[in-house]
């Protein structure tokens, strides 16, 4: 494995934690569809970010 794409990995998922923490202090007290959707969220985002960012 690259150094470069370890380093894409980590950052991946370091955006989908920031994003389902950033939900997480939105709603407040989540129940099991809020935490569902944050989850979506940051699974989505962690992905989106892991595709189209590229780390020269």
């Amino acid at each position: 494995m690259s150094n470069n794409n370890f380093t894409k990995q980590i950052l991946s998922i370091l955006v989908g934690v920031v994003i389902f923490g950033i939900w997480l202090s939105i709603v407040g007290n989540p129940h099991v569809v809020e935490t569902v959707i944050g989850l979506i969220l940051a699974f989505g985002s962690g992905f989106y970010f892991y595709f189209k960012k590229d780390l020269a």
